[in-house]
């Protein structure tokens, strides 16, 4: 899924703590983000590898990197995020070798002591204050750098992620339009249907079924925010009935699918 809406230009520096993630399944973005975890047991999913862990860690994407963050709900998810865009950054890191080297194509998993951890967040308070631009480059370009002196360090508790979990998600996602049964995906990765189901909710932190009705139903609401009627969401995003559609709306939104537009409509009037 990518994630296109942003309210901010060039950089912007944000804090966050819940105890759970706002988007829990791969998505990917436009910009460049450092996603600072500071605290709770966090599992980071790339397409390549998981990261699963309470310590300190910084993940690195570049646009257009899937990766998907998770946590368990019981512990408090402290997190500070440092975005910008490739026109901020010029051509600085395509000309740096170094710093370029930390955006990989799966996106990097840095873990970070505590010595380490309140530098940068000194760093990123600095960067959130500053006032110029010009300068505001600087420190994003010098905390890169700083990040970079130690990105070759092992990050510890870091495992493979088995090819048919990532199968099976990009086949959702590609496809969460049409019936999908566990036997669709079982006999397309040619995996048993204990093996898939017991190890999607491993690595993912959500039951197949959970994860492929949450995706429809954040495509729905886009569909439903561009004027769509619930019959006509609920086809296109593979529920078998507007009935069925409505009440998995409700329990994920709290709210009908009419009562959260009109919600929405209200804050925008208040604004």
């Amino acid at each position: 899924m990518k994630n296109a809406n942003r309210d901010w230009k060039d950089v912007y520096v944000k804090f966050r703590e819940s105890y759970s993630s706002p988007v829990f399944d791969f998505h990917e973005h436009d910009y460049y983000e450092l996603n600072f975890i500071f605290s709770g047991n966090v599992k980071i999913i790339l397409k390549d590898k998981i990261n699963e862990s309470e310590n300190v860690r910084v993940l690195i994407t570049k646009p257009q990197t899937s990766h998907f963050v998770s946590c368990d709900g019981k512990s408090l998810y402290l997190r500070q995020y440092l975005l910008f865009d490739e026109a901020f950054v010029g051509d600085y890191i395509k000309n740096d070798c170094e710093i370029s080297s930390l955006f990989t194509e799966n996106g990097r998993i840095i873990s970070l002591n505590a010595q380490q951890a309140d530098s940068v967040k000194q760093l990123l308070l600095k960067i959130h204050n500053e006032s110029s631009l010009f300068r505001k480059r600087l420190l994003v370009l010098y905390l890169l750098s700083f990040l970079k002196d130690f990105a070759s360090e092992p990050c510890f508790e870091t495992y493979k992620i088995p090819s048919y979990i990532i199968g099976a998600i990009k086949f959702i996602e590609e496809n969460y339009s049409q019936k999908l049964t566990v036997e669709t995906l079982t006999k397309r990765f040619f995996v048993g249907r204990t093996t898939l189901l017991t190890n999607f909710k491993k690595h993912t932190g959500h039951a197949l079924h959970e994860y492929l009705t949450i995706f429809r139903l954040k495509k729905a609401l886009n569909l439903l925010k561009l004027g769509h009627t619930i019959q006509e969401t609920a086809e296109t995003c593979g529920f078998l009935e507007s009935s069925g559609f409505i009440r998995s709306f409700k329990k994920y939104y709290k709210l009908s699918p009419s009562q959260y537009l009109k919600s929405i409509i209200n804050k925008t009037e208040q604004l």
